[in-house]
């Protein structure tokens, strides 16, 4: 782009699902503009494998990346509520979750420190802080340091606008209805999106019945594409519910009654929580979902899915869901029926996963929407750093 080298540092919460997506952004800053990238987590997250494997594989690139590194920030959770060495979402009981976002506050002094450093080095402050939406303590960072904070949503851009439109109008404090279920507009929400919605580019736009067989994931990679290898291709029916969220065990009998697995030809459908990074993971293979939203933002990520896009039915929603073999049946049959709507699903979701692939494309003047956000992102930041 034309810019001199610059330094970034991004600050990722401590969850796998928020990791994924700071590490492809990171990718794609770094492939579209060489920038020394700098990811600063606590220390068993530096360590997790997935983390330093998804660095050193750097799927846009032949080579691995090695202007990509990571940064410890101190962090002793024991001092903060926390049983000792949970740095992380994974295996925290959902009580507790409350405490490791207050912990997290705490990392804002190794992270100035952190920041100094990198100022010292270079003879100037990063062109940015990438921060993750929970930290708003970088803003502070930031401003002292010199330079500026960008807030990173790791969730859809539909999710996100439905969080922030709620907290700034409140009408269902004062309704008058007769109805907990009655629907009502909220300013500035949309009604229809496309597909552009999905892009950081456009956050602002607005065949009979079949017998299913449950495999369990903890296997290599390699048995488990070997054994999907042997079934024919939307014959599969995977099942995840994300990094952090989970099903009590008679719910996955009930179910059990009735990653490269998504990609894998075989799969059909994918049961999910609708977290953001399993739905793009899905449709960008153009597998349809049937949709189990838990907590977050997933029930509006599912909303959006079942009635905007067409490629989800969701089966029931919330931890506490009382879900029968039978229903699940009903909607597995449902969605993978090539000649009813399951087959209408296919058809959208093989739609969308060519835009998504046409977002992330780079062709000449055809460059896609998410490389054009890239681009005008940096432009940006060079903007609001030097005025």
């Amino acid at each position: 782009m034309g810019f001199d080298q610059e330094h970034i540092v991004m600050l990722p919460f401590m969850a796998q699902g928020h990791l994924i997506p700071f590490l492809a952004l990171a990718n794609q800053i770094q492939h579209r503009t060489g920038f020394t990238i700098t990811i600063a987590t606590t220390p068993t997250n530096l360590n997790a494998q997935y983390l330093r494997s998804a660095i050193s594989s750097n799927t846009l690139s032949a080579q691995p990346n090695n202007n990509i590194h990571l940064a410890e920030l101190p962090f002793p959770s024991q001092d903060y509520g926390l049983p000792p060495n949970t740095e992380s979402t994974e295996n925290l009981p959902l009580n507790l979750i409350g405490n490791l976002f207050t912990a997290s506050q705490y990392l804002e002094a190794p992270t100035r420190r952190l920041v100094s450093d990198i100022t010292k080095q270079q003879g100037k402050p990063p062109l940015c802080l990438i921060s993750d939406v929970f930290f708003g303590w970088a803003v502070n960072v930031a401003n002292s340091s010199g330079t500026v904070n960008v807030a990173f949503s790791t969730g859809g851009a539909y999710g996100t606008a439905a969080y922030a439109t709620i907290w700034l109008h409140l009408p269902h404090r004062n309704r008058n209805v007769s109805s907990d279920d009655e629907e009502f507009q909220l300013p500035g929400f949309p009604e229809r999106l496309s597909f552009e919605t999905l892009s950081p580019a456009s956050v602002s736009k607005s065949r009979g019945r079949k017998k299913y067989s449950v495999k369990k994931s903890g296997i290599s990679a390699e048995k488990c594409n070997e054994w999907l290898d042997s079934h024919a291709s939307d014959s599969v029916v995977y099942i995840s519910f994300g990094s952090q969220n989970t099903i009590s065990a008679s719910q996955m009998m009930e179910l059990a009654r009735a990653g490269d697995t998504v990609t894998h030809p075989a799969t059909s459908a994918f049961v999910s929580h609708c977290g953001w990074n399993s739905v793009v993971e899905s449709l960008s293979q153009g597998v349809p979902i049937i949709g189990w939203p838990l907590a977050a933002e997933q029930a509006y990520n599912s909303k959006m899915l079942v009635e905007e896009m067409g490629v989800s039915v969701e089966l029931t929603r919330g931890v506490q869901s009382n879900v029968v073999a039978e229903e699940v049946r009903r909607v597995i049959d449902l969605v993978v029926d090539e000649s009813g709507k399951g087959g209408e699903m296919r058809r959208r979701a093989g739609e969308i996963k060519d835009k998504i692939r046409g977002a992330v494309g780079e062709d000449g003047e055809a460059t896609g929407s998410s490389a054009k956000a890239i681009d005008d992102f940096v432009f940006c930041s060079f903007v609001t750093h030097t005025s």
